[in-house]
């Protein structure tokens, strides 16, 4: 049986170009699928979504609600399935054109609002910080002053009157209302510290605060792009699958062929080298009886001829017996 003969770089390209072909009009049927699907929902008119939320049916929502469901960071776990009057099955929200463009839209707005929003809010604690520690260091230098003045009134008084005892009861009262001031106003300054703290404090946590909804933003875009590349990985994986497999099922189709076609040949030429074994046979069996009938027919003509000359021989026997006979009867006369 001869060697399956090899595949030619002709071949080979037109397998390619058609596993390229196939994985094209695949990809074009995707597309038109999400376009009629798409189309679907629009022609249904229907405002009610649902979605799966640890493998529980919610809603319905509005087209709206549905957007600010999954827009907001603090649902847990995120929203993923979602489905609608229109759609074949469960499918991921960003594979919605309704729903994954406007909630892109809105994630970044929302993420530029709360970043301007909370900047603001930290420049403004930053602000009121820094009056308050203004104010406290001029209450506290108003309270040095005032208890320097009240130090040099008495003094003072003391010279003018050193006897006056109301009047050193009066300086004293006076002194003492100095150090109450000072007093007050160095526990407002360190109430002002404190707010100053407490502020610093504030918009230290709003800007953690901040970040970590951004960083939570971030991880859920990451997880739905990834989810996404998931997907899209395993489609392109399972129509590159088909496709060879296609292909392969293409080249081993064509080569039982090409072997069914070789064996069919194959079993041709035997039977054509059979009949003509047979048809020389034939013709071998006929030259032997055509040999052996000659044989025959010669034996014959030679038995033919012995018992002619046999008869030949009697006949002239039998005359010469007559003229013996003959010539004696006359001799007796």
């Amino acid at each position: 049986m001869p060697a399956t003969p090899p595949t030619t770089l002709a071949d080979d390209c037109a397998a390619e170009e058609l596993a390229r072909e196939s994985s094209r009009v695949r990809a074009q049927a995707r597309i038109q699928a999400r376009k009629d699907e798409e189309a679907r929902i629009d022609a249904a008119g229907g405002n009610e979504w649902y979605y799966l939320q640890d493998s529980e049916q919610l809603g319905p929502l509005s087209l709206d609600g549905m957007r600010d469901k999954i827009s907001d960071l603090t649902v847990e776990p995120p929203v993923h399935l979602v489905w609608t009057e229109g759609m074949d099955g469960w499918k991921p929200f960003y594979d919605v054109k309704k729903l994954g463009e406007a909630v892109a839209a809105a994630a970044a707005a929302q993420k530029a609002v709360a970043e301007s929003e909370e900047s603001a809010d930290a420049e403004k604690v930053r602000q009121q910080a820094a009056a308050a520690a203004a104010v406290a260091a001029a209450a506290k230098a108003e309270a040095a002053a005032a208890v320097a003045a009240a130090r040099r009134a008495e003094l003072t008084m003391w010279a003018q009157d050193a006897n006056d005892a109301r009047a050193a009861a009066a300086v004293k009262a006076r002194i003492k209302a100095a150090e109450d001031a000072e007093q007050r106003v160095a526990a407002e300054a360190r109430a002002a510290e404190n707010a100053a703290i407490f502020a610093t404090a504030e918009a230290k946590a709003a800007e953690q605060t901040r970040q970590s909804l951004a960083a939570r933003a971030i991880a859920k875009e990451e997880e739905e792009a990834r989810m996404k590349a998931v997907v899209e990985a395993k489609l392109l994986a399972a129509e590159q699958a088909r496709a060879s497999a296609e292909a392969r099922a293409d080249e081993e189709k064509k080569r039982r062929i090409a072997a069914e076609t070789r064996a069919t040949l194959e079993a041709n030429l035997r039977a054509a080298a059979e009949a003509k074994a047979a048809a020389e046979s034939s013709a071998a069996a006929v030259a032997v009886a055509r040999a052996q009938a000659g044989d025959h027919a010669r034996s014959q003509a030679e038995e033919t001829a012995s018992l002619r000359a046999a008869e030949s021989a009697k006949a002239a026997e039998r005359a010469r017996a007559a003229e013996t006979a003959k010539a004696n009867a006359e001799a007796e006369k």
